[in-house]
Parts: C-alpha cells; structure tokens; sequence
C-alpha cells in the first residue's frame, strides 16, 4: 500500500471511526506497538483497508443464523461437487499386474530377488540382488555372491530404481531441433520407421560414408551382436564411444 504520510501536503483527513484496540492494548507490557509504517501512520486509507481486512464484531456473523448458514454452504459445496467432479475425475486406470495365468511361486505381498548385472559407466558391471514385488522392481542392493562389489552397491545401482518409475522419462521419439529453432517435437514410431526407411537406404548406397554413431562405454553382448549387423550393412561408418560422466572425461 503507497501512501503520504505527511499530512502538510495533503491536510489531514477524519479519521472514519476509532480504533478497536489501541497500540497499548496489543502488548502485555503496555508498551505502544505497530504493526507496520503504515499502522503508524493511522491514515484514513489504512484504516479503511484494516476495517475491511478484520471486521469488527466478525465473529458474531453467525450467531443469528448458523443453521441457515450451514444448510446453504452444504448445498452449494455439494452442487460444486457434481458439477466439477466428473470433469476433473482421475481416468480410472486398471493395472493387471498378469494376465490369466499367474507366474508360478509368486505370492502378492512376498517379495522375490533376482542376481543381475548393471552396467556402469566406463564401461565396468555391478552385481546386484534386485527385490521385486509381483515382478515390479522395488529395491536394489549388492550382490554378496559377486567378486566385485560382494554385497555393496553404488549410486547408480540406487539411481536406476528412481529413473525406472521417472515420470518424465521419455516414452515416444523426440525430433531434437538445431541450436535457434523452436523446442523439440514428439513424434511417433510410425514417423520414425517412415523416415528411417529412405535415410538409411541413401547412406546404405554409400556405403554408410559419413554415418557416425556416438554411443557410451558398456559391455554388452546383444549391443555387440547388433554393432557388428550395422556394420555389415554400413562398413564405412564410424562408432564413436563418450560418455560425459566418466572419470577420464577430467
């Protein structure tokens, strides 16, 4: 609130109606307190907008009429209700954990481990125990069997259960634009398989000259079984491993 507090350039204005409480009634110790500048100043405007912000005699709107107060805003609480709830319902989503056949020794509620292996990194493995429930992923820790790490687990091993349920993790292509042009566009996987089908068949008439493939540093076999039909396909292209969070990086 912007106001002039200095009553020789504006002359003094009534005040519309004395204070409810004055500054010595607002501490225990007697002592004059204020609220804030414009308190102090006890300006009409001030005192207009306090009035409006703490009525006095508030508290007593609803001895006269409580009952009919309170049939009026149940009504109407309950016609708001109706009206917005189904429009702003949740969808009604249900999530069969199997189908018909339920897997065998699985019981809801028992937890079940599974040994695996993360990739890390640089390229190293993990072994870790992973505890599923009705074969949702729920925690991961170290596999003790395993001669690397036996038992302990790092921040990857921990991060990967967050990024699992990410809810802002990506679920369809994204077409990334060049640096100036506007955001990036989802797309389908029928947009990409019908513009991967004329690219790749150019670059495959060339021999895949200048086709490059940046990818990080792991092991994996199924990743190498792949490489190596790309590479069938396109031998002069050209595979590139980075990974920006790696220690060599520095």
């Amino acid at each position: 609130m912007s106001m002039d507090q200095c009553h020789s350039t504006v002359g003094a204005k009534p005040v519309l109606k004395p204070r409810a409480v004055s500054h010595e009634g607002v501490g225990v110790s007697g002592r004059k307190y204020w609220r804030s500048v414009e308190d102090l100043a006890d300006t009409p405007d001030f005192r207009e907008w306090l009035d409006k912000e703490m009525p006095t005699g508030a508290s007593r709107l609803l001895e006269s009429s409580r009952r009919s107060f309170l049939k009026l805003m149940g009504a109407s609480v309950a016609l708001a209700g109706a009206a917005t709830i189904p429009g702003c319902r949740r969808p009604d989503h249900k999530i069969m954990p199997y189908s018909r056949v339920v897997p065998e020794n699985v019981i809801p509620g028992k937890p079940m481990f599974f040994a695996s292996s993360l990739p890390l990194p640089g390229g190293e493995v993990e072994g870790i125990l992973v505890e599923t429930h009705e074969n949702r992923p729920t925690k991961i820790e170290g596999n003790p069997l395993h001669p690397i790490n036996r038992g302990k687990s790092g921040l990857w091993a921990q991060a990967s259960i967050l990024g699992l349920y990410d809810p802002d993790r990506l679920k369809d292509p994204v077409l990334t634009t060049l640096p100036g042009e506007a955001g990036s566009t989802p797309r389908s996987w029928e947009d990409v398989a019908a513009w991967f089908g004329p690219h790749f068949d150019a670059l495959a008439a060339g021999r895949g000259q200048g086709l490059w493939f940046v990818l990080d540093k792991r092991l994996s076999p199924t990743r190498d079984a792949v490489r190596a039909m790309v590479e069938k396909r396109f031998p002069d292209a050209r595979f590139v491993s980075y990974d920006p969070l790696h220690t060599d990086v520095a």
